[in-house]
C-alpha cells in the first residue's frame, strides 16, 4: 500500500526585526500547507504567538509572514522561536547584537548559519552589501560636530567605525552607531554634560579622523582656521573637494556666500570717502607713512574708524596734492575693528598702469593657478571731501584672507627689493605675521646654502611647497611681472604653514603685460633651483602651459577689453589722472595684444605637453626638455661630440662641452687674449685657461674692459669670467696673480657676497660691469696671455698689458692725444678720429631724410642736446624698413648707439620722443629689463635694443624732425612713418619686406 508521505517540517529562514516579517521554508524543499506550527519570541507564552495554520509554503521556495501586528517589538526578548504543533519550541535563534543594516538570514537556505544578509523576503538569501560612511562637515567652533555621510548606494552599519583627533590614541576615539541609508547624513556632537566626543577641534590645523571597524584611517581632513559662522565641509556632499561652507548639519551642503565675493567685483563702482581732518592731513603730508585716525564712509554706509597712510614707491607714490595712493587700516587703535571681515585695505592709484586692468588681469591669472593673491574692485575716491578720481580697491592677504587660502600660518614675511631666502636678507625681511622666531627661515636658508643647486631641490621637497612656487614664479614670467619675485626678486611675500613648508604670493602687479621677457628669465634663487632640476623644469614648462591655456578659458583678452571700456568714463571723468582716455584706450589694446600673442611661442611646449607620447625617441627625455624629440642622440645631459656642429646635450650650442675646443682667439695690439664661449665653473675656466697657456682675464684698464667685453659678446652673448676672486679671504678680492685691482668696475648692488659668490663676472650687459657669483656656476671664459716681464717696444710708457693697442707706434696708447682724419685709434679706445676737436656727426641721407651718426661719447640727455644744437632730435624710427635703412648706415661708423626711445615717463612703457608707440621693437633677449632699476633709456646695437642707464657715455643718431606736411618724393603719402621712404615715389604706405 502507498506510504504516507512524512509531515511538513517548516524551518526559519531569515528574519528582518526592524521590518517585522520572518521567512520560512520547508527542510526538505517539498511544498505544502502548514497546521498547527507557531512563531513567538516567547518559548512559552500562548498568548504572544503567530498561527501559522493555513500557511501554505510553495515547493522549493520561500513564504513571508508579516508578525510586526501580532508581536510589537517582537525582537526585545533576545530570542525568535518556531514551535511545533504540540506547543514545543523547535527552533530558537538569538537575535541579540544584530547589525543595524539588512536581514539576519542562513546561507545557504535552509540550513547554514545565521549572518548578516540582504533583504530578500520571498527570495533566496544573499549576503548584505556595505556602504563605507566619509566624512563631510566639520565645526570647529562653539560645541564642535562632525557630519558623516554615505556615498554609496548600500547602507552602513556603523558598528565598529569611530571618530577621533588622534589615531594613536585609541583612549580618544569616540565610537558611532546605527545605520547610514545610501545619501544619508548622520552627526556626532562634542560633549557637554551629555553624550558626545570629549576631543576639541582647534580651526587652524586640527585633524579629524574617520576609523573603520578594524581601526584603519578610512577617511582625515584637516580643518583651517575659519571665518565665524562657516563650517569646513565637501562640495558636492561625500566625494567633492574641501571649501568653506555654511553651517547645514544632517542636511546638504552649500557653499559659504561671503560678504566680500560681491565687495570685490570689478564690474562694482564703489565710492570712498576718507575724511581725516586737517590735522590729520598736515601730519601726513609731514609723515605720509604714518597712519594717522580717520572715519572712511563706503558706498554710504555708517563711517568707519581707519586708520589712513599714503602708499608706493619710487615711479608710484604721490603726495597729497597729486593723485596720492592710500593704505586703510580698520583695525588701528581697535581691537579687531574690521569692514565684511577685511582689516587692511590697499587703494591704489594707477598711475604705473595706464591700462586700469593690469592689476585685475594678473591675480585672476594668479589664482586660476592657485596661488593665493588678493581680489581687486574699483572707487571712486574722495579725501577730505577733495575728488580724487578712479582707484583700485586691492585686498591685502592678511588675517581672514590668509585663511581662505592657507590651512594654517606660522609666519609671512613681505620680501623687499633685492631680498631673497640669503642669509644676510633673513634679519632684515619684514615680519607680517608670527612671533620673532625666524627658525623656519634659518632651516630653509642653511639647507639651500649646504646643498649644491642641482640637488637643491629635491632636498627642499619637504621645506617647500615646490608646485605653488613654481606656479606663482611661471605666472610671473608668463605675464612679464619684471618687478617681482622670479625676476628681479621683489614685489613678494614668503608664507610658512604648520609644517614649516614655504609658498611664495605675488604682490605689485600694475606694470605687467608690457615687456618682452623670456620665460626662464630672472635673479630669484628659487627660480635658481627649480631650472637647475630636471623634474623641477618639467612642473615649470607645464605650468607655462596651464597658464596659456588658462588666458584663453578664462577669456582674458575679452575680460580686458570689456572691463577697460567701463572703466574708460571714470578715468575720464578722474581730476587728478595723469594721462589720457587716449593713452588708456592705447594701454588696453596693447594688453589685449600681449595677452593674444604672448603664449605663440610656447606652441610646441603646448604640443608637447598635450601629445600623447612625450618621448618619441625613446632617449629617455620628455619632449619638455628634449631638443630633438625625434633624435635619440640629443637630449640633455648627453656627450656633446666636438666638431660635429650638433648640439647633442641640448644647451643650445654645439660643441660646447668642456673638452671641445672653444677658445678663439683676439688680439689688441701684439697681445692676445681669448674668448671661450662654453659655459664652465670658474675651476674649469682656470684649467682651460691653463691648457692654452693663458691665464683668466686680468683687466687694467676701462678702455681695455670695454674692448674686450665687446668682443666676446659678439662670440656669444653671455657672462664671462675674469680672473678676480674673494676665494682666499671673504671680501678681499684680487686678480689670479695675488694682486689686488686697481680698476674696479662693479654693477650697483655688487659684490654682495650671497650664496658664497666668491668669483666675479663681467656682465652681458651694462657695458660688461662686474657681478660677483657662486663659482660653480657655468659661465664664458676670457683668457689672456701671461705677462711676462711685459716689454715696451715703443717706449711709450704703456705696455701691452696695460692697454697699448699698438706696441710698435709710441704715439698711440691709452690717454694720447686723438688726431682727427688720419683713421689712426691712437688713445686706444677702440674708435678712431674720436677726439674733442674732431667733427664727431657724419650727415647723411636715406629715404628722402636727413640724419647724423655722432661717434662722440655722450649720456642721453648731452646726446639730445646736441642733436637740437643742430636742429635735429634724437632718431624717432616709425618702422622697420626705416630702423634697417638708417641703423644700417649708422653701424657702419658707430656701435652701439643712443635712440630716441625711453620710459622716463611711466617705468616699462618705452615711447618715442613723440610720444607714440613703437611699431616694431627687436629688443635683445631678456631685454628691457630695468637691471638695478634706473634704465630708462635704449641704445641700440646691431642685433637689437637694450635699455641702459642714460648717464652711460655713447654715440647717438640725430634725425630733421618730421614735419607731418612733408611729401618730399611727391607721392601724395606724407613722411612722418606713414610713408616708408620719403625719398621714392614709387614707395609708400606698403613697406617692402626687411632683408
Amino acid at each position: 500500500p502507498d506510504m504516507a508521505p512524512p509531515p511538513l517540517v517548516p524551518v526559519l529562514n531569515e528574519l528582518h526585526c526592524a521590518e517585522g516579517w520572518a521567512e520560512l521554508a520547508t527542510v526538505d524543499g517539498r511544498g505544502g500547507v502548514l497546521e498547527g506550527w507557531w512563531l513567538s519570541d516567547r518559548a512559552v507564552a500562548p498568548d504572544r504567538r503567530v498561527d501559522l495554520t493555513g500557511l501554505a509554503l510553495p515547493a522549493g521556495g520561500f513564504v513571508t509572514v508579516d508578525v510586526q501586528a501580532t508581536l510589537p517589538g517582537w525582537c526585545d526578548s533576545g530570542f525568535v522561536y518556531l514551535g511545533d504543533p504540540a506547543g514545543v519550541p523547535r527552533a530558537e535563534v538569538d537575535v541579540r547584537g544584530l547589525p543595524a543594516v539588512g536581514s539576519w538570514g542562513r546561507l545557504p537556505d535552509r540550513d547554514g548559519p545565521w549572518q548578516a544578509t540582504a533583504p530578500t523576503p520571498g527570495a533566496p538569501n544573499r549576503p548584505v552589501q556595505l556602504g563605507r560612511p566619509v566624512l563631510n562637515e566639520v565645526d570647529c567652533q562653539g560645541r564642535d560636530w562632525i557630519e558623516l555621510y554615505n556615498p554609496t548606494e548600500a547602507p552602513v552599519d556603523l558598528a565598529g567605525w569611530a571618530v577621533t583627533d588622534d589615531p594613536a590614541r585609541p583612549e580618544r576615539a569616540y565610537p558611532l552607531a546605527g545605520a547610514l541609508a545610501p545619501g544619508a547624513f548622520a552627526s556626532v556632537r562634542q560633549a557637554d554634560g551629555g553624550e558626545g566626543f570629549d576631543f576639541g577641534i582647534g580651526c587652524g590645523g586640527e585633524r579629524v579622523v574617520l576609523l573603520d571597524p578594524q581601526g584603519a584611517e578610512a577617511d582625515g581632513v584637516e580643518v583651517p582656521a575659519l571665518l565665524d559662522d562657516t563650517t569646513w565641509g565637501r562640495l558636492p556632499d561625500g566625494l567633492g573637494d574641501w571649501a568653506v561652507t555654511a553651517p547645514t548639519r544632517g542636511e546638504p551642503n552649500v557653499r559659504h556666500v561671503d560678504p566680500t565675493d560681491a565687495f570685490f567685483d570689478p564690474l562694482v563702482m564703489h565710492t570712498l570717502a576718507i575724511e581725516v581732518g586737517a590735522a590729520g592731513r598736515t601730519r601726513l603730508d609731514a609723515d605720509p607713512r604714518q597712519y594717522v585716525g580717520g572715519l572712511v564712509t563706503i558706498d554710504g554706509g555708517e563711517p568707519l574708524p581707519a586708520g589712513v597712510r599714503l602708499k608706493g614707491r619710487i615711479g608710484s607714490f604721490r603726495p597729497l596734492d597729486r593723485k596720492s595712493g592710500f593704505k586703510l587700516n580698520f583695525d588701528f587703535g581697535l581691537n579687531g575693528g574690521r569692514f565684511l571681515g577685511i582689516e587692511k585695505l590697499a587703494v591704489n592709484n594707477m598711475v604705473q598702469d595706464r591700462s586700469k586692468t593690469h592689476e585685475f588681469a594678473a591675480y585672476a591669472l594668479f589664482r586660476a593657478m592657485g596661488v593665493a593673491s588678493p581680489r581687486v574692485s574699483y572707487a571712486r575716491v574722495t579725501f577730505n571731501g577733495e575728488d580724487f578720481g578712479l582707484y583700485l580697491l586691492l585686498e591685502i592677504i592678511d588675517g581672514p584672507a590668509l585663511d581662505r587660502w592657507f590651512p594654517s600660518t606660522t609666519h609671512m614675511y613681505e620680501g623687499a627689493y633685492g631680498q631673497d631666502l640669503f642669509a644676510q636678507h633673513v634679519p632684515d625681511l619684514d615680519k607680517d605675521q608670527g612671533d620673532l622666531d625666524r627658525g623656519q627661515l634659518w632651516r630653509l636658508v642653511d639647507l639651500l646654502d649646504e646643498t649644491p643647486l642641482d640637488e637643491a631641490f629635491e632636498a627642499t621637497l619637504d621645506l617647500i611647497h615646490w608646485p605653488q612656487v613654481v606656479n606663482m614664479m611661471a605666472t610671473e614670467l608668463w605675464i612679464a611681472h619684471w618687478d617681482g619675485y622670479a625676476p628681479t626678486r621683489n614685489n613678494y611675500y614668503l608664507h610658512f604653514d604648520g609644517d614649516e613648508r614655504l609658498s611664495l604670493m605675488p604682490w605689485g602687479t600694475d606694470q605687467t603685460f608690457v615687456r618682452n621677457m623670456t620665460f626662464y628669465e630672472g635673479r630669484g634663487r628659487l627660480k635658481d633651483v627649480c631650472l637647475a632640476d630636471a623634474d623641477c623644469r618639467a612642473l615649470w614648462d607645464q605650468a607655462l602651459v596651464e597658464v596659456a591655456i588658462l588666458v584663453g578659458a578664462l577669456e582674458l583678452e575679452a575680460q580686458v577689453g570689456a572691463l577697460g571700456a567701463w572703466l574708460r568714463p571714470h578715468f575720464e571723468a578722474d581730476p587728478r589722472r595723469e594721462h589720457s582716455p587716449e593713452q588708456m584706450d592705447s594701454e588696453v589694446t596693447r594688453t589685449q595684444t600681449f595677452l593674444r600673442n604672448r603664449g605663440a611661442s610656447l606652441q610646441p611646449l603646448i604640443d608637447c605637453v598635450l601629445a600623447e607620447d612625450q618621448d618619441a625617441d625613446d632617449d629617455g627625455a620628455s619632449c619638455l626638455v628634449d631638443c630633438d624629440d625625434q633624435d635619440p642622440s640629443r637630449f640633455p645631459g648627453a656627450l656633446d661630440v666636438c666638431g660635429d656642429g650638433v648640439d647633442q646635450d641640448c644647451s643650445g650650442f654645439a660643441d660646447d662641452h668642456p673638452d671641445c675646443p672653444d677658445c678663439q682667439p683676439v688680439l689688441r695690439g701684439a697681445h692676445r687674449y681669448l674668448v671661450c664661449p662654453t659655459p664652465r665653473t670658474w675651476e674649469e675656466a682656470q684649467a682651460r685657461c691653463l691648457a692654452e697657456n693663458s691665464q683668466v682675464l686680468i683687466l687694467d684698464t676701462d678702455e681695455e674692459a670695454r674692448w674686450i667685453h665687446g668682443e666676446a659678446q659678439r662670440r656669444r652673448g653671455q657672462p664671462y669670467w675674469i680672473g678676480l676672486t674673494d676665494g682666499a679671504v671673504d671680501g678681499d678680492f684680487r686678480w689670479v696673480d695675488g694682486t689686488r685691482p686697481g680698476l674696479t668696475r662693479w654693477l650697483n648692488g655688487q659684490p654682495n657676497g650671497g650664496a658664497d659668490e666668491a668669483c666675479v663676472v663681467m656682465s652681458q650687459g651694462d657695458a660688461g660691469a662686474w657681478q660677483d657669483r657662486a663659482c660653480d656656476e657655468r659661465r664664458g671664459t676670457v683668457c689672456e696671455d701671461v705677462c711676462l716681464g711685459d716689454p715696451d717696444p715703443d717706449g711709450d710708457g704703456v705696455t701691452a698689458c696695460a692697454g697699448d693697442c699698438a706696441p710698435e707706434d709710441p704715439t698711440a696708447f691709452p690717454g694720447a692725444q686723438e688726431l682727427c682724419g688720419n683713421a689712426v685709434d691712437e688713445d686706444c679706445d677702440d674708435e678712431v678720429d674720436d677726439g674733442d676737436r674732431c667733427p664727431q656727426c657724419e650727415i647723411f641721407e636715406t629715404r628722402g631724410r636727413a640724419y647724423r651718426v655722432c661717434r662722440s661719447g655722450r649720456d642721453w640727455a648731452q646726446a639730445r642736446a646736441e642733436c637740437q644744437a643742430l636742429g635735429q632730435d634724437l632718431v624717432v624710427l616709425n618702422n622697420r624698413q626705416e630702423h634697417d635703412d638708417v641703423l644700417g648706415i649708422a653701424f657702419a661708423r658707430a656701435n652701439p648707439v643712443w635712440i630716441g626711445l625711453g620710459d622716463h615717463a611711466e617705468e616699462g612703457h618705452f615711447v618715442w620722443l613723440d610720444g607714440t608707440d613703437p611699431v616694431w621693437a627687436p629688443w635683445r633677449p631678456n631685454e628691457p629689463n630695468d637691471f638695478q632699476t634706473g634704465e630708462d633709456c635704449t641704445q641700440a646695437y646691431p642685433n637689437g635694443w637694450n635699455d641702459l642707464w642714460c648717464d652711460r657715455p655713447l654715440a647717438f643718431v640725430c634725425e630733421t624732425p618730421c614735419d607731418p606736411a612733408t611729401d618730399a618724393d611727391g607721392d601724395g603719402i606724407m613722411g612722418c612713418g606713414a610713408d616708408c621712404d620719403d625719398g621714392d615715389p614709387l614707395v609708400g604706405a606698403e613697406c617692402p619686406p626687411a632683408p
